[in-house]
């Protein structure tokens, strides 16, 4: 009778610790993959491209524009310029930097950099440079925790525009579904006195990451 007793509670652990591991499975796993059409572009290598950045609705002053020059290697030098970002910490939730990613002609991603802010007023503007051994490509911003997350995060506040080229034709274009992290780095962050959220607002930006 004892044993039969021990075997039942035995069985009964089993079935709970089973559930309880199948729930927090269930609650690390994203439901439904976030996506967005997103246009890319096959870059000659006889002419500069011009991409405009087109802002999202939550970030309606900043624009932008990227230059691209495809090297015959197949390297494509991007040279990025923002204008009117707001201060990142000024955004709400959780987040430290912008950063701009090379989306590919199946969707995927590549991070390229964060941006370069050149101050920490209510808005400024933003660059970056970068060479990437690319030749079809979009390009989007998005906001993000640290700059060296994976995946972009749902945050998107510039994405690519039409391209065209120094003569203002247009450069072929289509569009691809990209994927986006379903992390949530929107929620409130704690929130501070006074004087407590002054000395945030001057934490360095890296420092702040590196917490997140």
């Amino acid at each position: 009778m004892f044993l039969r007793h021990n075997r039942i509670l035995l069985s009964l652990f089993f079935i709970v610790s089973m559930w309880l591991l199948s729930g927090v499975h269930m609650l690390g796993q994203p439901s439904k993959a976030a996506v967005e059409d997103i246009y890319v572009v096959t870059f000659p290598t006889d002419r500069t491209i011009d991409i405009p950045l087109i802002s999202d609705p939550k970030f309606p002053a900043t624009g932008g524009r990227a230059r691209v020059d495809l090297d015959e290697r197949g390297v494509a030098s991007i040279k990025t310029e923002v204008k009117n970002i707001k201060f990142v910490l000024d955004i709400g939730g959780l987040y430290s930097t912008y950063v701009l990613w090379a989306v590919l002609a199946d969707g995927s991603t590549q991070r390229l950099g964060p941006l370069e802010t050149n101050s920490v007023a209510a808005t400024s503007d933003a660059k970056l440079n970068v060479d990437v051994a690319l030749n079809t490509f979009g390009l989007l911003v998005t906001a993000e925790p640290h700059h060296m997350v994976r995946i972009p995060s749902h945050s998107v506040v510039l994405r690519s525009g039409l391209a065209k080229g120094e003569d203002g034709e247009a450069s072929a274009s289509k569009t691809v579904q990209c994927v986006f992290s379903e992390n949530d780095y929107s929620r409130t962050r704690e929130k501070f006195d006074k004087k407590k959220e002054k000395e945030y607002r001057r934490t360095p930006l890296a420092l702040v990451g590196a917490q997140n």
